[in-house]
């Protein structure tokens, strides 16, 4: 996927021009109130995910975005026209060779219009986002906005029910964050599933190595025992009785191999050939086995749900008065009871959006654009929240405006001035 190299902006604010080169990792963009920041930010997620209203309500009269992956680079060019024969202006995008027209008009205004031409209007920004996505995949991280992807009816029965942007954001999310857990525990329960059957497998008949170890002479009694514990809990195997029966296998093996080294070490024949329990050094051998195909087992899982451990690592990081898990797929929140998501604080809400959002991207590279991230962020969390992101999906292009100090200052040599970007 390619990531934005730089825009440029003609008719922002009706007459000026903006223009900006963007890094390929983190861009903070800074600048006092009433520069633009915010009119910039909109216009940029507005043709990157061809938000109808959002290119409606900020006006310009041409944007050309530069795409690229490091080595091959798309060009994006968005024009507004407005004719006399149309009551509604009229985008017109490039995309590479291809030219694509959208009609503009607002919530408000669409519903003056016939449902066929609303219609229309849909898929005709259906086909555009079709083929912007091929290109280019976009989080906006502006929780107080609610984004164009958002069909307007479902907006107008939340709003009537007075449900938060911020509320909607985050219930959307973790329905997907629910989804997300859930294929990563069937894809887990697959590799359970083939622990089982290698399992089975391993104590069919194969052809000795011939330059695999013998015996052993030496056997770690304590650390055999854990292992074969945590072997048998994989397979979901365990109890009394199991502990029991390992342990009396342990104790077997550790008498035959300890036997085995008095032999090989005897010269007087006092310890002999027979003395040798060679079945329980037979079962060490296919024990070894399940061990270490658990082990590889255990390592895939591991490996498998290594985003969710950082995410929840990294929310106790930010939240230590509280516990975050996962139960039956679900996220829970434990303080000294179970707490609903929607009771937490607006900036508990704020990070959990921001990290799941960021979690959801699967490190794969996405564009996330920020307008003013830090609202209701706690000063501390100011100061980490990018760096934070950027553990999660360390593929992600961020770029963020803000006002937060702290923000900017842990980021000096991503700077870009709105001063510089707008001019004449």
């Amino acid at each position: 996927m390619f990531k934005v190299e730089s825009i440029h902006i003609d008719g922002f604010w009706g007459e000026y021009q903006a223009s900006s080169d963007f890094r390929a990792d983190v861009n903070i963009i800074i600048g006092k109130n009433g520069t633009g920041k915010t009119t910039f930010m909109n216009i940029m997620h507005a043709v990157l995910s061809v938000d109808v209203e959002g290119l409606f309500e900020n006006y310009f009269k041409s944007v050309s975005i530069t795409l690229s992956d490091g080595k091959r680079q798309r060009k994006i060019n968005a024009n507004r026209m407005e004719f006399e024969s149309t009551p509604f202006p009229i985008i017109e995008y490039k995309i590479s060779n291809k030219k694509f027209a959208i009609p503009l008009f607002g919530i408000d205004e669409s519903r003056s219009f016939a449902p066929s031409m609303r219609r229309r209007a849909a898929e005709d920004a259906a086909q555009i986002k079709a083929e912007l996505s091929k290109m280019v995949s976009l989080a906006s991280l502006s929780v107080y906005r609610l984004g164009g992807d958002i069909d307007p009816e479902i907006r107008d029965r939340n709003q009537r029910r007075h449900l938060s942007p911020v509320d909607q954001r985050l219930g959307n999310l973790t329905q997907r964050l629910t989804q997300y857990q859930l294929e990563l525990s069937n894809e887990a329960r697959t590799i359970s599933s083939d622990l089982q059957r290698d399992v089975l497998t391993s104590l069919l008949y194969t052809k000795t190595d011939p330059q695999a170890a013998g015996y052993p002479l030496k056997f770690g009694a304590n650390l055999e025992k854990q292992k074969l514990l945590s072997a048998y809990s994989q397979l979901g195997v365990s109890g009394v009785a199991i502990t029991r029966k390992i342990q009396e296998h342990i104790i077997a093996i550790a008498k035959a191999a300890e036997n085995l080294r008095k032999y090989t070490a005897s010269k007087d024949g006092k310890i002999r050939a027979s003395d040798i329990d060679f079945g329980a050094l037979d079962a060490f051998e296919r024990t070894q086995r399940v061990v270490q195909l658990s082990l590889d087992s255990e390592t895939k899982i591991n490996k498998l749900f290594s985003q969710i451990t950082l995410f929840i690592n990294t929310l106790q990081q930010f939240i230590p008065d509280k516990e975050f898990k996962f139960e039956s797929g679900a996220l829970i929140v434990h303080g000294k009871e179970t707490i609903a998501l929607a009771k937490l604080s607006s900036g508990e809400k704020q990070l959990l959006i921001l990290f799941i959002e960021a979690l959801l991207q699967r490190r794969k590279p996405f564009i996330f654009l920020a307008d003013e991230p830090e609202l209701s962020l706690h000063i501390s969390w100011q100061r980490n929240i990018v760096s934070a992101i950027k553990s999660i999906n360390p593929e992600a292009q961020i770029i963020v405006a803000t006002h937060s100090p702290e923000i900017a200052g842990k980021f000096r040599n991503e700077i870009l001035d709105m001063e510089n970007i707008r001019h004449v």
